[in-house]
């Protein structure tokens, strides 16, 4: 017999919503409150009122077994009266408010507290109230009625039909997808050197309850080998749903490539690929409102019928089957994906979903659901995470906020001149320094935020949609109190002054907050080409003192590759000055070794364009050049010229750590060299000293060393993609020739040769003309 497990208020809200969908104001409104108003209304009741009493019940239905699980408000026991209480906040007037009116979700949700209740204690009546309470204006009202035990029974199994037609599906599914695992065979006649033995401590790692850090050198076969292992343990019982997390949209890709490829040999799965709002979005210009989009309107009528389709007739929803789907039922595309992954396997999307408080898929976390997370090109997880869990608030978004709510809301006015005053004794304390830093959360800021979201919100709710940049402020202070509400030692605050004051919430590290996650998942696997030096990463990204970590060497010849360190080149911000005529040098002679592509990476556009200015013209190669803000477009024309090979070669000049560096496969003769110019630190300033200072022994090296090199060995790894490819890696820095940097070097690294101006060309005809380099 199946098991199924689900909390009772995650059963009623699927099945009994209706309805638009709930705006953005009033669903980020409520996460702001939190269960504050529950309390409150809790600390109120007399004696005989028992607060949050949780319920468990199993039963078989149709050749199930059922275990729900829920909690409820408040049970009130005494000589009169047995009664449930279930407390909702509301942001609407109550005065016409009964029961035959309420939101189907909040009756049904006490429906089935009631009938549990009534089972477990043998009654036959019971009473029931559902306690409302209006934010905006503090009122409360209470909605009390008597239920005998058959009225609660019928609308409860009413419930658990309509919740059951999905269970069906799912489970009639989950026979056949069984099956094909049971016979799913790996994809190729052998395994690559490492792979494994990789796919082996996946597979345990998720049985286990572990976490698992992999270095693993390009051409592993990294994405193959995590998902294979975690389909196993899928099958087996240890993982009841995947999630393959990445940062990049290509990454995404070869994801959802190499399940298609295992669907072509016998997989079957269901998947979902969730994609972000705005490239879901039907209309030429997003705008979530009922009043404006027609898929928001009585979206919650037509959604379950929709899955109930989709899931009939598809097993892969990414973007082109979810939006067939959505049109045909007039559902918004982008919350049909987030429902559809509730039902699915195996999920594809990005880390926001995971790790963000401020969208991440909630539902993923429960225990029942066995979660494994395969944590894609992880390295890019430790500045995205920071990201996560940072927010800062402008002086100059709050005063232009200010003069337009003057003459619309008086309590929004009053708050917003509170605000400002804070922003103006900054302004005034930053006159004579350059920063402020403070080690204690910001309580005064985060009070008048508050009010000015209880403000905003009654007047939000009374008069609708305002102009974007008013509705902008206002989710930029619902994210700040957020993120507020995470402060913890691993946060400082800051206030600069860079022609407009800036207040933010900043985290130096990230890793207690994402331990939050990992500890509601199964297991959760790390991989990536660059994950050195992997104790940086296994510190930075919550690693555990029982958790693994494992590096596997490149499995490609390493006769195949020449790495070169140019140490005459001096390329500090003080001395670069003199290095560009050398730079010159050597891209012309790397370009005369072989006809070829090369990219050519600097540590700024400021560098690249002093050496550009001196390497043009050029009549002896083509020469192209990246610029800041270039579109998909533009990006892509760049790209096309990777694709043939001329009759001389083609010098590209890129930026280290953008669009260029990583995520992209530049396989056989597209790229056969690369020139990295310095080391990649990132640029000095504030934040990153103040990582520096929270980590103190280590502090230089995890704010600035180790995330230079992750840029330098990421864009070192577009030349050698495949066992076929040759061709050279020059690092132009004397820094790269000290024991500081030679052992962050990956072990491939290890027949790396030291060159110079002079030299190079010969150390390149040796290697091109297939012998041995000296």
């Amino acid at each position: 017999m199946e098991t199924v497990r689900c909390s009772i208020r995650e059963m009623v809200e699927f099945i009994s919503r209706s309805g638009h969908i709930i705006t953005e104001i009033s669903a980020n409104n409520r996460a702001v409150e939190g269960t504050r108003i529950h309390q409150l209304i809790q600390k109120q009741q007399g004696e005989f009122y028992q607060a949050e009493v949780a319920l468990n019940y199993e039963f078989e239905y149709a050749g199930f077994l059922y275990v729900l699980q829920g909690r409820m408000d408040g049970l009130i026991i005494s000589e009169k009266e047995i009664c449930i209480d279930e407390i909702k906040s509301v942001t609407y007037p109550l005065d016409d408010l009964d029961l035959d009116h309420v939101n189907p979700r909040h009756f049904h949700q006490l429906m089935c507290y009631a009938y549990i209740y009534c089972v477990q204690n043998d009654l036959k009546e019971i009473d029931c109230q559902l306690t409302y309470y209006d934010v905006n204006n503090k009122d409360q009202k209470i909605l009390k009625e008597h239920f005998l035990f058959d009225q609660i029974e019928t609308i409860f199994f009413s419930i658990v039909e309509q919740y059951h037609a999905f269970v069906k599906l799912y489970f009639d599914f989950k026979e056949i997808r069984d099956q094909s695992l049971e016979t799913l065979a790996f994809p190729y006649d052998q395994y690559r050197n490492g792979q494994q033995e990789m796919m082996n401590a996946v597979y345990y790692t998720i049985k286990n309850k572990q976490k698992l850090f992999i270095h693993a050198a390009t051409g592993l076969g990294k994405t193959l080998g995590t998902i294979f292992p975690a389909l196993r343990a899928l099958h087996h019982g240890h993982t009841n749903k995947i999630m393959y997390l990445t940062a990049k949209a290509i990454t995404r890709t070869v994801a959802k490539e190499t399940l298609c490829h295992l669907e072509e040999i016998g997989l079957t799965l269901r998947t979902v690929v969730i994609t972000a709002k705005d490239q879901m979005c039907f209309l030429e210009e997003r705008h979530c409102h009922p009043d404006y989009c027609p898929y928001a309107k009585n979206h919650y009528d037509r959604v379950n019928q929709a899955m109930l389709d989709i899931m009939a007739h598809a097993n892969t929803y990414d973007k082109e089957n979810i939006q067939t789907f959505a049109l045909k039922h007039e559902v918004c595309p982008f919350e049909f994906s987030l429902d559809l992954f509730l039902f699915s396997d195996f999920s594809i999307l990005d880390y926001n979903y995971a790790f963000d408080p401020r969208v991440n898929l909630q539902r993923a976390f429960y225990p029942e659901s066995k979660l494994t997370m395969l944590v894609d090109e992880a390295h890019n997880l430790v500045d995205r995470s920071r990201d996560m869990y940072s927010k800062a608030l402008f002086h100059s978004h709050i005063r232009q906020v200010k003069t337009m709510m003057s003459d619309r809301s008086k309590n929004a006015y009053k708050a917003l001149i509170a605000l400002d005053e804070v922003m103006i004794q900054l302004k005034n304390d930053l006159a004579d320094r350059p920063y402020i830093v403070d080690y204690q959360p910001p309580v005064e800021m985060a009070k008048r935020v508050e009010g000015f979201l209880w403000a905003m919100q009654k007047f939000l709710s009374e008069n609708g949609e305002q102009e974007q940049e008013i509705l902008d402020l206002y989710f930029e202070c619902v994210a700040f109190m957020k993120i507020y509400e995470l402060y913890r030692e691993s946060y400082v605050t800051y206030a600069v002054d860079d022609g407009d004051v800036m207040l933010k919430i900043y985290c130096m590290d990230p890793s207690s907050l994402l331990n939050d996650y990992y500890t509601q998942a199964q297991a959760v696997i790390f991989f990536s080409a660059t994950l050195l030096p992997i104790q940086y990463f296994y510190r930075i990204l919550g690693g555990k003192k029982d958790d693994l970590k494992l590096y596997y060497d490149s499995p490609f010849d390493s006769q195949n590759r020449l790495v070169l360190v140019g140490s005459d080149v001096q390329a500090k911000y003080r001395q670069r000055v003199y290095s560009y005529d050398k730079i010159c040098q050597y891209i012309s002679k790397l370009a005369k070794g072989k006809i070829g592509n090369y990219l050519i990476f600097f540590s700024s556009y400021e560098y690249l364009n002093q050496v550009y200015q001196r390497f043009m013209p050029n009549d002896e190669v083509y020469v192209y050049k990246q610029v800041g803000q270039m579109s998909l477009e533009d990006k892509s024309i760049f790209l096309d010229h990777f694709k043939t090979v001329k009759d001389r070669s083609q010098v590209f000049f890129t930026v280290l750590g953008g669009m260029f560096s990583e995520g992209i496969d530049f396989k056989g003769e597209q790229l056969i060299g690369t020139i990295i110019v310095g080391v990649g630190l990132p640029q000095l300033g504030l934040e990153r000293d103040l990582i520096k200072s929270y980590f103190e022994t280590d502090g230089y090296d995890y704010a600035y060393k180790y995330p230079g090199m992750n840029k330098v060995l990421q864009a070192a790894g577009r030349v050698i993609r495949t066992h076929q490819d040759r061709g050279v890696i020059l690092l132009l820095d004397e820094r790269y020739a000290s024991k500081e940097y030679t052992k962050m070097f990956p072990r491939e690294w290890k027949h790396l040769q030291k060159t110079s101006v002079d030299h190079v060309s010969k150390q390149l005809e040796t290697f091109w003309n297939g012998t041995k380099a000296l």
